[in-house]
């Protein structure tokens, strides 16, 4: 429980929030979609809910905010990070790549989701 011990040293409120839970783990086949600034803190936060048994974790980061460490890390411990999170366009509108942005990540998620019901269907 790496993560959880670290959230009480840097994340306090995140912190007071994963012990009032009771540090329960998250149901089977959850999906956590956090569209987030993806910094060091977050990253704690997000092997927080992994240590809570959340496998399915799919990342969205701000492309003006996001660390490219903290990109890098998160894809190399497994996490499903969008690739445009790192993507900046000065000729486009920022909301407008994020919408495109958000879109593809909640695709990729309705195409897990719909792999998932038509394999249990077949049991």
């Amino acid at each position: 429980m790496w993560a959880a011990s670290r959230l009480r040293e840097f994340m306090p409120v995140a912190d007071l929030a994963y012990r009032l839970t009771g540090f329960k783990k998250f149901p089977p086949n959850t999906h956590i979609f956090a569209s987030q600034h993806l910094l060091s803190t977050v990253a704690l936060m997000l092997e927080s809910f992994r240590e809570r048994s959340a496998e399915r974790i799919h990342v969205l980061g701000k492309c003006y905010s996001t660390h490219p460490d903290v990109f890098s890390y998160l894809r190399q411990r497994g996490f499903d990070v969008n690739p445009r999170s790192v993507h900046f366009d000065s000729h486009e509108a920022f909301d407008d790549g994020f919408d495109v942005s958000t879109q593809d990540v909640c695709a990729r998620i309705r195409d897990l989701l719909e792999v998932n019901t038509n394999a249990g269907s077949r049991r």
